[in-house]
C-alpha cells in the first residue's frame, strides 16, 4: 500500500481509478492495486466467515455512527492506540479470554482469587462463584480489576472439603467465557 501525498489534484481521489484503488485511512490517502478476482467459489466455511465478518463490520459502523457507543470505546481506543472502528470489529469477532485462575484459599476468612486475562480492556464484567462438592453455591461476587488481572477476596470461611471456583468473564456485547478450577484441600 503506497501513501499518496495530498495536493490539489489528489485530494479528491477516492475509489477505483483504472487498476488502482484509492482509500482514506485516518485522514491519509493510500493507493493499492486492484485485487484480482477469485477463480474458485468459496466453500461453506468461507461463506460463514464472510457472513460473520459482515455482521462485525455492521456493528463497527454502528459504533462509529452512534455517539454514545463511540464514547464507550473512545478511552480504550486511545489507551491502546487503535481506531474505534477496529476495536469494535475485534470486540465483535473475539470472545473474552481467561488465561489463568490462581488462588490462595485458607480455612479461615481472607483468601484471594486472582484471574489473569490477556485483554482486560475487552472485559466489561467478571463474576466469581465458589461451589462445594455437592455443587451448592458457597459464595459469589464481583472481582476488582487490576492490570491484566482481576482480584476477588473471599468472605466466607471454609468448612472443609473440595471446592470449585467458577469464573465468568463478559465483554461489552454480552459474550461470555467461563473457566472452572477444582480445589482439593490437603488435610
Amino acid at each position: 500500500m503506497a501513501k499518496v501525498g495530498l495536493n490539489a489534484i489528489t485530494s479528491h481521489f477516492r475509489g477505483l481509478v483504472g487498476d488502482v484503488v484509492f482509500k482514506r485511512i485516518g485522514g491519509k490517502l493510500y493507493a493499492t492495486r486492484r485485487p484480482a478476482p477469485r477463480k474458485t467459489k468459496p466453500k461453506a466455511e468461507e461463506k460463514e466467515r464472510r457472513k460473520r465478518f459482515a455482521a462485525a463490520n455492521k456493528y463497527a459502523q454502528k459504533v462509529v455512527g452512534d455517539p454514545e457507543l463511540k464514547a464507550g470505546y473512545a478511552a480504550t481506543a486511545k489507551k491502546l492506540r487503535r481506531r474505534i472502528y477496529n476495536l469494535a470489529l475485534s470486540d465483535y469477532l473475539t470472545a473474552p479470554q481467561i488465561t489463568d485462575v490462581t488462588y490462595s484459599l485458607h480455612w479461615q476468612q481472607g483468601g484471594k482469587i486472582v484471574v489473569t486475562t490477556p485483554n482486560d480492556d475487552k472485559i466489561a464484567a467478571m463474576h466469581v462463584v465458589l461451589r462445594d462438592a455437592a455443587g451448592r453455591v458457597i459464595e459469589r461476587g464481583e472481582p476488582t480489576p487490576a492490570r491484566k488481572s482481576w482480584r476477588y477476596d473471599t468472605q466466607v470461611p471454609r468448612t472443609g472439603g473440595p471446592l470449585t471456583i467458577e469464573v465468568t468473564a463478559a465483554d461489552r456485547l454480552g459474550k461470555t467465557t467461563t473457566r472452572k478450577v477444582e480445589v482439593a484441600f490437603k488435610p
